[in-house]
């Protein structure tokens, strides 16, 4: 009898594990697109930074590398 258990169960855990997988397969790709999105959200403040005063990519560039 307890095979016949193990049997039924043993669905419902791989079941769980699949969707607890996908759920943080969900989770890493959102906070890549977070993370491209502020990169670029970046790129766009630097690339205005630059129009204005060409000299300001040297500070930003100096005050990144400092932190």
């Amino acid at each position: 009898m307890g095979r016949y258990v193990v049997l039924l169960i043993a669905p419902f855990i791989i079941g769980v594990l699949i969707a607890a997988g996908l759920v943080l397969i969900e989770r890493l790709r959102r906070r890549r697109d977070e993370a491209a999105d502020a990169l670029f959200d970046e790129t766009l403040e630097d690339s205005e930074l630059l129009a204005e005063d060409p000299d300001a990519l040297e500070h930003e560039v100096t005050r990144r590398i400092a932190s």
